[in-house]
């Protein structure tokens, strides 16, 4: 997925489409690696993503200033090794270490990397 300039302010969920969340998942099981980018309107991600991503090893979140915070389903992602968050202030104060309010949610991920 790469959506560069886009303008979307959350991604479509199962409830919100006429495909359920078991034919989506899957595809999504099996991904590795995931880059969010450039995506400025963005606010929220998908809680029900993070359910299916137990391949995941590394996430990069980029240039999305308006992204506020991580979800909860941060914790269910097992197999991340690689966090980058980078140019997302709000997310990024969110994450510091021991004292942000998502530190909880990505504190088990072994390479974090936060600018």
């Amino acid at each position: 997925m790469n959506n560069r300039g886009g303008r979307a302010s959350s991604f479509p969920s199962s409830s919100s489409s006429s495909s359920s969340s078991s034919s989506f998942s899957p595809p999504l099981s099996k991904l590795k690696k995931l880059c969010l980018q450039q995506i400025e309107e963005l606010e929220s991600l998908p809680e029900e993503w993070f359910k299916n991503l137990t391949s995941l090893q590394t996430l990069y979140i980029l240039w999305c200033p308006n992204l506020t915070s991580l979800p909860e389903g941060m914790s269910h992602l097992t197999s991340l090794q690689t966090l980058y968050i980078e140019d997302c202030p709000q997310l990024k104060q969110r994450c510091e270490k021991e004292n942000g309010e998502d530190w909880d949610k990505i504190s088990h991920i072994p390479c974090l990397i936060i600018r």
